[in-house]
């Protein structure tokens, strides 16, 4: 009889599910972030700095998805 505390290291959980659960959460933060973290700082500068329409909100969005993309792209180069 097993103890409860010595369980096996599978213990019937695909390790390839968990694999690409991972590599997918990590997609969707390494998009997500860069383009938050943009808008949050183009907002703060038209706000406080410009005084302007959302330019630079918009700017910081796409500076934003654009790191993104080049962290999804460094990603798949290392999964590779």
């Amino acid at each position: 009889m097993k103890n409860k505390n010595n369980r096996q290291a599978n213990d019937g959980i695909d390790r390839s599910s968990i694999n690409a659960l991972a590599v997918a959460s990590q997609v969707a933060f390494g998009i997500i972030t860069p383009m938050v973290g943009g808008a949050l700082i183009g907002w703060y500068l038209d706000s406080q700095v410009f005084h302007s329409v959302p330019i630079a909100t918009l700017i910081g969005l796409l500076l934003g998805l654009a790191a993104g993309i080049y962290g999804l792209i460094r990603l798949i180069s290392l999964l590779s």
